[in-house]
């Protein structure tokens, strides 16, 4: 029998008490959980180095980069005026964070250099009742929301106890 102090024995899963059907499973959703742990920045964005293309390169980046840009923004808006080469994408990287992150905010228009994107921006910024959350039932301005279960108010019915 092997001592679970052995340390061949972690890699048969000795120490957890581990069959041998299940070692290799075990060993996949422990590689799976560190590979999900491991930033994955710079490889993507080296992926995206890699496209010859210079609009395809800057369409990889700008994804990349919006998906970033909610957790860290102040470096990723570096990052994105230093990768990305076509100020219209650019633009559009900001126009996007502006709709998508703080709708009510104007912060992300002050990086966007093309004039009809920037009105655009601003305009959306403008109007922060648009963009407020709407409670669970309440239907979006034009929608018909779901009517209150029971009687309607003034129709004579008696309401269900």
């Amino acid at each position: 029998m092997v001592s679970t102090g052995d340390p061949s024995c972690i890699l048969r899963g000795c120490v957890q008490g581990w069959t041998a059907q299940e070692v290799p499973v075990r060993w996949l959703q422990l590689l799976a959980i560190a590979a999900a742990c491991t930033p994955q920045t710079a490889g993507e964005l080296e992926d995206c180095a890699r496209i010859d293309a210079a609009t395809a390169r800057d369409e990889c980046y700008a994804e990349l980069l919006f998906e970033r840009l909610a957790a860290n923004p102040e470096e990723v808006a570096e990052r994105v005026e230093e990768l990305i080469e076509d100020p219209l994408v650019r633009d559009f990287v900001y126009l996007r964070a502006a709709r998508e992150l703080e709708p009510a905010s104007g912060r992300w228009c002050e990086h966007i250099h093309t004039g009809s994107v920037a009105e655009r921006c601003r305009l959306l910024a403008s109007r922060p009742h648009l963009h407020r959350a709407l409670a669970p039932g309440q239907a979006p301005q034009g929608e018909a929301a779901e009517p209150p279960a029971g009687p309607l108010p003034g129709s004579g019915a008696a309401p269900n106890p």
